[in-house]
């Protein structure tokens, strides 16, 4: 639950309650500027500091490297046992598809198996930041960190055509012991959202 007051933001998550005085808003193009500026490391590092080697860690990398540190709001939420994607949601404001803006996150989930049960039921597994956007074609490129390649890349999915492997990227890889039959970004999409604060 995200709640704004005269610059105070209340999040609640999993019953931990964080109180964070904003210190400024962020600007999309100097976020964009940070994301091409880590594209292509191996490692998440962003002004200076090295994050997590994973997409959350990446996020906050690019945050980081623009100017905009969000550790002081997510260090309370990582003691609640939660991971980084979820994390980063819960902080966020969420997106319709017909408002998303560059510098925006995509989340996603199923993107691997976190629970090892099997099914197609494991929520938040991925976040990127959304590149660019073109309505019209439902084209959308957005950076994050690709396990598979151990980089941080930019890639591309569609809204419109979710399944169609020429407009998206494969984001969670077949293997004999994986029933997933949905594999591709624009079908693993679970939201968009965007932090307007730091």
């Amino acid at each position: 639950m995200i709640s704004l007051r005269k610059g105070v933001m209340l999040v609640g998550v999993v019953g931990v309650m964080m109180t964070q005085i904003f210190a400024g808003t962020i600007d999309s193009a100097k976020l964009l500027d940070a994301a091409r500026i880590v594209k292509g490391r191996n490692k998440s590092i962003g002004d200076g500091q090295l994050f997590t080697r994973d997409c959350s860690g990446t996020v906050n990398a690019i945050f980081a490297e623009a100017g905009y540190p969000l550790a002081s709001r997510l260090n309370k939420a990582y003691q609640t046992g939660m991971n980084g994607t979820a994390i980063l949601h819960a902080i966020a404001e969420s997106v319709e598809v017909s408002d998303i803006q560059p510098g925006d996150l995509v989340f996603f989930n199923d993107t691997y198996d976190r629970n090892g049960n099997g099914l197609s039921d494991d929520v938040l597994t991925h976040v990127g930041i959304v590149m660019q956007y073109d309505r019209s074609s439902g084209s959308i490129h957005f950076i994050h960190y690709n396990t598979w390649m151990d980089e941080i890349v930019e890639q591309q999915l569609n809204v419109i055509r979710p399944a169609d492997k020429s407009e998206n990227i494969i984001l969670r890889w077949p293997s004999k012991n994986d029933p997933q039959q949905k594999r591709y970004a624009g079908e693993l999409i679970h939201s968009f959202g965007r932090i307007h604060t730091y």
